[in-house]
């Protein structure tokens, strides 16, 4: 277990590094932010969930989610992807036509799970029409978390499947059941 001084003296050598790489065309925002991304990662990663506060246990669950499936892109991004502009990606958000999260900076994130070759999978529009709740966070979870009423699979692994019927009857109950 390293000392109070070494683990500050780490700590300074990563800010050290940090402001090494900001130039004129990297802020210093961009630097700090990509620090702060990897050690989250790396508590994220690492297994000492066990000694957290009940209110970090829950952000680190949340931001696995946030993680789950290869991340998320921003709104520009998923326009290239998608071959639209950028205002219809978040037109297509505000008509509850793609999974997003809003970001502390206020810039949103779509989650890449939803995402096929031929756009958005089909079923995740469906779903997101059936599903009562508004709230990104319990949007996240139905997709992403194991449901019994699936036989403990998930909703986003249905729709892969190809089985979008049983996914849209789950989202029509969920949360009602607990």
């Amino acid at each position: 277990m390293p000392t109070i001084i070494e683990e500050a003296e780490r700590v300074e050598n990563v800010l050290v590094e940090a402001m090494e790489q900001v130039s004129p065309s990297v802020s210093a925002v961009e630097v700090f932010s990509e620090v702060v991304k990897n050690a989250a990662e790396r508590i994220l990663d690492s297994n000492v969930s066990s000694s957290l506060n009940p209110e970090t246990e829950a952000l680190i669950a949340r931001m696995n989610v946030q993680r789950a499936e290869g991340g998320a892109l921003s709104s520009n991004e998923i326009a290239k992807v998608l071959g639209l502009s950028r205002q219809a990606v978040d037109e297509r958000r505000r008509r509850r036509k793609l999974v997003a999260w809003r970001m502390t900076d206020g810039k949103w994130r779509y989650p890449v799970w939803q995402f096929g070759a031929g756009g958005t999978l089909p079923g995740i529009v469906e779903c997101l029409a059936a599903l009562e709740y508004d709230d990104q966070a319990s949007i996240m979870d139905f997709f992403l978390l194991k449901s019994e009423m699936l036989d403990g699979m998930r909703p986003l692994d249905m729709i892969r499947i190809g089985n979008m019927d049983k996914a849209i009857e789950a989202a029509k109950s969920f949360g009602v059941y607990g």
